[in-house]
């Protein structure tokens, strides 16, 4: 058997993912609505209807061997949950996201001018914001960061950035002061 390329792993796992939550229970299986769904898969991975089904049984396994399913539906977090964001993430969140990510871009171009390290602050929390970096992330890795985590991440650049442009807003003002104070013993030595 030939292995599939991690685009189709992916695949295959979002598309039986998606089947276990809408079925929300694993001892209700319809054989037609999986073969339905093996055939999809093939047609759309060009894969092997064998490779197909080898790679469903190991992830219905996966999923039967974890205790996703055994929990309550009140909890919301399970090791194998994924906790960023997926397509289903409501729009008001997904609008928010994209906002703030285009405003921590433009905000890190305007820093360049000001501190390298604060316009990579901006452009880290930008990564963490926007969707699709955040899916690119997903499908070469393979592992996501929890809404929890990209939130304490960003706060913590955002505080960060705020430090960096204290110190170069005192280091200016320290630079001012010594120029002024130039001028002044300039001036006084004029006099003399």
């Amino acid at each position: 058997m030939s292995n599939p390329s991690l685009e189709q792993q992916q695949l295959i796992n979002a598309i039986i993912k998606k089947a276990l939550e809408k079925k929300k229970n694993e001892n209700v299986i319809d054989e037609d609505a999986l073969n339905s769904t093996l055939e999809s898969i093939c047609e759309v991975t060009g894969i092997s209807r064998e490779e197909a089904e080898e790679i469903a049984n190991e992830v219905i396994e996966k999923h039967k061997n974890t205790s996703k399913f055994s929990e309550s539906p009140e909890s919301p977090e399970s090791p194998e949950s994924p906790e960023s964001p997926e397509p289903s993430e409501s729009s008001k969140f997904s609008k928010w996201s994209w906002f703030f990510g285009v405003w921590c871009i433009a905000s890190s171009i305007s820093a360049f001018s000001q501190t390298f390290l604060v316009a990579l602050c901006y452009l880290a929390m930008a990564c963490f914001l926007l969707p699709p970096v955040r899916e690119f992330v997903y499908t070469k890795t393979g592992k996501q960061i929890s809404s929890k985590a990209r939130g304490a991440a960003i706060f913590v650049l955002f505080v960060m950035s705020g430090v960096f442009l204290t110190a170069v807003d005192e280091k200016k003002a320290q630079d001012l002061a010594v120029e002024k104070a130039k001028k002044q013993v300039e001036a006084v030595e004029q006099i003399r």
